[in-house]
């Protein structure tokens, strides 16, 4: 997972914090199953991550559009991705 990102007409770079994530000594495949795969694997080991929010902000801002970043995969990543900027568009809306 080290390949940089490209969100519109910036690249978005893994930081030094993808070395410490849990994903770093799994087997890649866990994090890009076949569409439909529920990837539990790879969540549970999201779940004990200790960089996973970093992970997630990475995903969301880069635009991945593959594999479990976060625990998340890429429909509850554009999922979420809505929520927070509907939120944003409320009068004291806060996406956090």
């Amino acid at each position: 997972m080290g390949e940089p990102a490209t969100a519109g007409a910036t690249t978005v770079t893994l930081g030094a914090w993808a070395l410490r994530g849990l994903c770093s000594a799994a087997d890649p495949e866990l994090f890009f199953p076949p569409r439909g795969d529920p990837a539990a694997d790879a969540r549970r080991i999201c779940d004990r991550c200790p960089v996973r929010t970093e992970c997630l902000a990475y995903a969301l801002v880069a635009g991945e559009e593959f594999g479990i970043w976060g625990g998340l995969d890429p429909d509850e990543r554009k999922n979420l991705a809505r929520r927070r900027k509907r939120l944003r568009s409320v009068p004291g809306g806060d996406a956090g």
